[in-house]
């Protein structure tokens, strides 16, 4: 069963961009609320996939390992801090 909507988003454009949009939705055979929704959450996707990839050079991934192998420092005041109550903890 699809997710109910309930959120809403209002637009602002030129006669131009509603024109183009909605000649694209016709020709994809669907509503213009759907085809700027569709539209608009793949390229959402997109550029959040493209923000958490981290691309690195042999040097940096040899660094970026050798850090991650590396034993913990001892931080006293992390310690103190994960030893504390939580305030959600009953």
């Amino acid at each position: 069963m699809p997710e109910p909507k309930h959120e809403k988003f209002a637009l602002r454009v030129t006669a131009r961009q509603k024109t183009v949009i909605e000649y694209a939705a016709m020709l994809k055979q669907t509503t213009l609320t759907g085809f700027i929704i569709d539209k608009a959450y793949q390229a959402a996707e997109e550029i959040i996939l493209s923000e958490r990839h981290v691309i690195l050079n042999d040097k940096q991934l040899e660094s970026f390992n050798t850090a991650l192998n590396a034993p913990a420092k001892d931080l006293p005041q992390l310690r103190k801090l994960m030893s504390e109550h939580n305030i959600w903890e009953n």
